[in-house]
């Protein structure tokens, strides 16, 4: 995907989640498949137009790294002169004038676009398996690599607990609300029958 340094240094920021692209550029993308993301670099003396493709630094001093972007979702095709203020905004930009500039400076003549919503950085599907041992393992015990495995059995992914935790929480809730209106009972109980037993003694 082409992108401007602007555009760029937004998705980094994780403020930029959709862009317009050519029609026939997003044929060729995928959900959940990361893109790489490029420039265009004009050469002064020549004219020459080349993509080059734009690195970043995940963290302060670390080697700089291709920047990724991982679609989630693709819109209908639009004519580009259809484009409303509203998805522009969405999009990064701060006016019509802006956004038509930038597209005339990545694609030219290109009359259609189609737009995407993405999420910044490399989101493509990877095994999340119990790790054998401490060695290649993050900070929750798991690991992306057979080798350092304790089997092939792939765990739940968080998007999914985070689901069955959701489903199962009114059921839960209700449990603890019966737990403890049989706690308040016992607890009745208890007292009536230590006011009754003092009763009988007095």
């Amino acid at each position: 995907m082409i992108v401007t340094v602007k555009q760029a240094s937004q998705i980094l920021a994780g403020s930029v989640v959709r862009a317009f692209v050519p029609p026939a550029h997003a044929a060729r993308w995928h959900v959940g498949r990361p893109v790489t993301l490029r420039r265009i670099a004009i050469d002064e003396n020549t004219g020459t137009r080349t993509r080059v493709v734009i690195t970043a630094a995940p963290r302060p001093g670390a080697e700089r790294e291709p920047l990724v972007i991982t679609p989630v979702a693709f819109g209908e095709v639009q004519p580009l002169a259809s484009v409303t203020l509203k998805q522009i905004l969405r999009a990064g930009f701060r006016t019509t004038d802006d956004f038509r500039a930038v597209w005339a400076e990545l694609y030219r003549s290109e009359a259609a676009v189609a737009e995407v919503v993405f999420v910044p950085g490399d989101w493509s599907d990877r095994p999340r398996l119990l790790a054998a041992g401490r060695r290649g393992a993050d900070d929750r015990g798991y690991t992306t690599s057979p080798a350092l495995a304790l089997d092939d059995a792939e765990c739940v992914d968080d998007a999914w607990l985070a689901k069955f935790a959701r489903a199962a929480n009114p059921f839960i809730e209700a449990k603890q609300a019966e737990r403890r209106a049989d706690q308040r009972r016992d607890t009745r109980s208890f007292i009536d029958a230590k006011r009754k037993q003092r009763q009988e003694n007095v």
